[in-house]
């Protein structure tokens, strides 16, 4: 079941504080190759993707350490990534191409500096595997199963 791999996963990396633990993480985040994304169903797959976003998240700060500015947590979400089954995905896919699809741009006030730098050196990009239907989130409606 994919949702139980991404379970998993996300526990794993919760504990993760060695390096033989990022041994063991990185072996169960390479289970993440043969998931057929097409065959979960989709009211579970938004379980699915938090808990394999999240997973990476914990897992590149663990292996790679804390962003410590604006540029370096941009850098980590661009080059932090899982080969999810056919498809090579960073955060900022993850985050943009699967999560938020759809989804309108945030407004911020004049005066939101940050949030106004991360949108305008976010690095987007044109990769196909954007492109594939299977990964979208359905947008029917608020419910969603994560039993």
């Amino acid at each position: 079941d994919p949702c139980a791999v991404s379970v998993r996963l996300l526990e794993e990396a919760a504990k993760c504080d060695s390096k033989q633990g990022l041994a063991g993480l990185s072996d169960l985040a390479g289970s993440l190759k043969y998931i057929n994304i097409a065959a979960i169903p989709a009211s579970r797959r938004l379980c699915f993707w938090l808990n394999t976003f999240h997973a990476l998240l914990l897992h590149a700060v663990a292996a790679l350490g804390r962003p410590n500015s604006p540029a370096s947590t941009v850098k980590l979400y661009s080059r932090a990534s899982y080969l999810v089954g056919p498809h090579v995905l960073s955060l900022a896919e993850i985050e943009h191409h699967v999560i938020r699809l759809n989804l309108s741009r945030p407004k911020f006030p004049r005066k939101a500096g940050t949030a106004r730098f991360l949108l305008s050196v976010w690095k987007r990009t044109n990769n196909p595997a954007a492109k594939v239907g299977s990964l979208y989130l359905q947008r029917e409606g608020p419910s969603c199963d994560f039993g």
